[in-house]
């Protein structure tokens, strides 16, 4: 069995070295030089098929959930259940309210919600840090 500080050093220097690559294949760098004794293009292809399944595995899942989502809502299905009692469902755009304390939102919030479709209402409130012992809003505006 090999030292773990060993182990460590190598990865370490592997991943220095691979800074040379772009952010993106910062990945595909580190694992080419911690791990000379696989194949390239063994490598890359269980690289691919590990991307693959960590991407486009979650996409087309929501994707077939948000489908049936929307069949079933067409359909009418909810509305005869009365899953909401005699509330109607409305076939129009949600609002959406998003609430954090100032310095917590994502960094990518901005640009995930203008990616969002402006018939979808979408507002960030801004608390104040301390919001446990009384909340105030800080900020309030539209998103998209």
């Amino acid at each position: 069995m090999s030292d773990p500080t060993e182990d460590f050093a190598t990865m370490f220097e592997a991943s220095v070295k691979a800074k040379r690559f772009d952010r993106g294949q910062m990945i595909e760098g580190t694992l080419l030089i911690a791990l000379p004794q696989v194949p390239p293009p063994q490598l890359f292809g269980a690289l691919i098929a590990y991307r693959a399944i960590y991407y486009l595995a979650p996409l087309v899942t929501a994707a077939a959930v948000l489908g049936a989502h929307e069949l079933v809502q067409v359909r009418g299905h909810i509305a005869k259940a009365k899953l909401f009692g005699a509330r109607t469902i409305r076939d129009e755009p949600p609002l959406v309210y998003l609430v954090a304390p100032t310095l917590r939102v994502h960094p990518a919030f901005q640009t995930l919600a203008h990616c969002i479709s402006s018939d979808i209402e979408i507002y960030r409130f801004d608390i104040n840090e301390d919001w446990r012992s009384g909340v105030r809003v800080m900020r309030r505006m539209r998103v998209n």
